[in-house]
Order: C-alpha cells, then structure tokens, then sequence
C-alpha cells in the first residue's frame, strides 16, 4: 500500500516541460548587449506558466521592454512575447504577439523557434552555471543566418 501511495505521489508530481525549465527563475543581467545592457526577469513556474519581463538600456536610456509568457499546450512549450518602446508602446497590434514554439530541450537547455513571414527566429537558452545563461538568438532571412550570443549573469 505505501509504495502504491508513494507512486501515486510521484505521477501527480511528475516534471512537466515548465518544471525542467526552472533553472531559469530570477533576475539576470547581461553588461553587454548590442551597444547596452540588458536584464530578464523570471517567475517560476505555477500555474502552467512562466512570466518573464525584458528590459533592454542603452546610452542610459530605457530602449526596449518585452512581456514573455511561456505556456504549456498539447505537451509543449509555447512562448508569447510583445514588444513595447519606451512609453509602454506596443509594437504588435493590441491581441498579436511574436509565437516561438519549443523544438528542443535537454538537462539545461531549451530552443523556442519562431516562424515569421520573413525570417525564422531561433532562441537557444543555455545555463553554463547556476550563475550564469547564455542566450543565443539564430535569425534566419533570405538564405542570410545570424547569430548574437547574450552572456548573462544572476544577480544576487
């Protein structure tokens, strides 16, 4: 009977795909970042989601800020992001949003791909250390590929 209950306990907390990406909770900082600096900020996961606020500085002065909501449908993980200049003025229209879709992950790791009618968005989460991710974004367009790779490190 114990056992029977223990396991019954372990399938009712069995890890979802939000749970493997809890590494990410809190506030990170990149120093460098296209001339700026950059924070992301991070709820764990409840309430099968994971809030993430972006704020992008440069020159001193507030650049860019996102609203990411990443979600569990059908067993994966979907990420909504908007855009906002300063002002807290949308870039996406009032009910868009940017939609990646998660299409890979591994101890540590996760990819979240976007399909864009012009170019195709790859997002690579990477932790290196419990103190430090690295996020590389792939930007595909017209046979060109980029790619930026973002050093952040927690703050404590």
């Amino acid at each position: 009977m114990r056992t029977l209950l223990l396991l019954s306990v372990a399938i009712a907390h069995a890890a979802t795909p939000l749970d493997e990406m809890a590494w990410i909770t809190g506030h990170w900082h990149a120093k460098a970042m296209w001339g700026g600096t950059g924070d992301e900020i991070y709820s764990a996961p409840s309430g099968g989601s994971i809030i993430g606020l972006f704020r992008y500085v440069k020159d001193g002065k507030l650049n860019l800020t996102e609203i990411l909501h990443y979600e569990l449908e059908n067993g994966t993980v979907v990420l909504r992001l908007k855009h906002f200049e300063p002002g807290l003025k949308g870039r996406e229209e009032k009910n868009d949003s940017i939609e990646f879709r998660q299409t890979a992950r591994k101890d540590g790791e996760f990819q979240m791909k976007a399909e864009l009618k012009n170019m195709t968005i790859t997002l690579v989460y990477r932790r290196v250390s419990k103190d430090r991710m690295d996020v590389v974004m792939i930007r595909d367009q017209a046979g060109k590929r980029s790619e930026d790779t973002t050093v952040y490190e927690r703050v404590r």
